[in-house]
């Protein structure tokens, strides 16, 4: 017994001496073979005047063969400007990303793929601002860390000298604070040792979640965890969204109390990717409460279902559950339904009643709000300069250029023509793949005369008098001519099913007339 106890003990000095080497073996990155990036201390950041041309750099700093270690670094930019390639090579050959050995992809998606040579191994995790990456070698395998926790392990007997190598190809990508386990190699110079300070959690926690911080408060006040509305009672008169951003591909939930009466209870608050006002129609996926007691799920202000009721002290809880939007009232589920996507989330709320409240708003995510990418250059107001940029851009606020008139919720109108080389819209939802599946309703082709000489249109299309009002927004009208197509694919297919049999009929009534 006295031996497996000092046997314990040993080990555990063993471990600790380890893990407080481990700790000690942090040195700077020093970079070579720079091209189109400037280096600020352990920061590289891409000179933007290439583009999104390539550009990179390798480390000085060599992990010997056969010899565990790591390199880390931070995400410091936020998604839209986080495209770059970081990872283990052998040798910088140049600063294309298909000549990384072992390296992660950071897409403005918020996706990482694990790439190896030019070829991507698949989709790992997500990634926000603020999130620390650690890739290492330990033993036989390449393993990936997200923020201290292992999300992936690829077996790769690899004992080569490697390096860290480096390719941004976003107009302003960055890689912050890139350190290693690993020094500068023979010949080289050591660094100075740094000391890694885990960042504090940006959000306030209550328990086993966040509280909720708001911003682009509308005619509201926030008084502790709840909203209060101040403006007169309409819906875009008042409204905020939450700093705490759930992250793409995450499941998450927020919740909140209904602390007035139902008179006052006139709101809506849900879920979207970004705030574009205080309106309950640029709410994604949003609880309506209304005056009646009733609670209707929204969609973009469009497509109400009514899915309960409530009263003063309901809790009400919405989630994302895999690929699933889900509402819970005093933890009992009431609605679900898919079209949750695996994008970004923040909370919305928009609130109608001059007197509403939004009771206690907290969520199961915390407070990711990206800093500011703006550094102001000697330039006030909504301009500023990029980081590594000589161009005025302009940051916030929405735009009308030649006269347009600006309609709430929105970023940019024009009074006119508008030409480009390609336009990409994401975010895309319910595609209509669901034409080809079991038990959906084909309209047959009498149905659909029937409609259309009564409606002089299409069901499900807006008619003439509507879109020349109205207009019509592109991607909900690409998505329904692309149904109508896959329709009427499937009354072809009928269509020749029947003419074949028809045919197979007519060749044997040939037949028996012949014989």
């Amino acid at each position: 017994m006295k031996n497996n106890l000092n046997f314990l003990w040993c080990s555990i000095i063993l471990l600790c001496t380890s893990l407080s080497l481990k700790a000690q073996n942090t040195y700077e990155v020093t970079w070579t073979d720079v091209s189109g990036v400037d280096i600020d201390t352990t920061t590289i950041i891409k000179q933007s005047a290439l583009g999104t041309a390539w550009a990179g750099a390798a480390s000085v700093n060599e992990l010997q063969p056969a010899v565990d270690g790591w390199f880390e670094f931070t995400v410091v930019r936020s998604i839209g400007y986080s495209d770059f390639y970081i990872g283990f090579s052998t040798e910088n050959i140049d600063v294309a990303p298909g000549t990384i050995r072992h390296g992660l992809r950071f897409k403005v998606n918020s996706q990482i793929d694990f790439f190896e040579g030019g070829t991507s191994r698949g989709t790992i995790t997500n990634f926000n601002v603020g999130d620390t990456f650690r890739m290492a070698r330990e033993g036989a395998n390449i393993k990936i860390y997200k923020n201290g926790l292992l999300v992936n392990t690829y077996g790769r007997e690899d004992n080569l000298p490697l390096i860290v190598d480096a390719t941004l190809t976003g107009q302003y990508a960055a890689i912050g604070n890139v350190i290693a386990s690993f020094d500068a190699g023979p010949g080289g110079t050591v660094m100075t040792p740094l000391p890694v300070t885990p960042p504090a959690p940006p959000s306030t926690e209550v328990g086993d979640f966040f509280a909720v911080d708001w911003t682009d408060l509308v005619g509201i006040t926030v008084d502790s965890l709840t909203l209060k509305s101040d403006a007169p009672t309409a819906w875009g008169n008042s409204g905020a969204a939450s700093t705490n951003r759930l992250g793409a591909g995450e499941d998450g939930w927020f919740e909140f109390d209904i602390v007035t009466g139902v008179a006052y209870s006139n709101f809506a608050i849900g879920f979207s990717t970004t705030n574009y006002g205080a309106d309950l129609s640029t709410i994604r996926h949003a609880l309506r409460f209304k005056g009646n007691t009733q609670v209707d799920f929204v969609n973009g202000g469009t497509i109400p279902a009514f899915i309960t009721s409530y009263h003063t002290g309901d809790k009400f809880r919405m989630g994302r559950e895999g690929e699933d939007i889900v509402v819970y009232k005093n933890g009992v589920e009431v609605f679900r339904r898919s079209g949750g996507n695996d994008v970004s989330l923040i909370v919305d709320a928009a609130l109608y009643s001059s007197a509403a409240h939004v009771g206690n708003v907290v969520a199961s995510f915390g407070n990711t709000a990206l800093p500011t990418e703006i550094t102001p250059g000697g330039v006030s107001g909504p301009w500023g300069i990029l980081p590594g940029s000589t161009t005025d851009t302009y940051t916030t606020g929405a735009v009308a250029i030649q006269g347009a008139t600006l309609p709430a919720g929105y970023s940019l109108a024009v009074g006119g023509e508008i030409i480009a080389e390609g336009v990409k819209v994401t975010l895309i939802e319910n595609w209509p793949d669901y034409v080809f599946k079991p038990g959906y309703k084909l309209l047959s082709l009498e149905e659909i005369k029937k409609y259309i000489d009564e409606h002089g249109h299409l069901p499900g299309v807006p008619d003439a008098r509507v879109a020349e009002k109205e207009g019509v927004e592109l991607m909900e009208m690409n998505k329904k001519l692309l149904e109508k197509v896959e329709e009427l694919t499937l009354h072809l297919i009928r269509q020749n099913e029947l003419l074949k049999q028809q045919q197979e009929e007519i060749d044997q009534l040939k037949k028996k007339v012949k014989d």
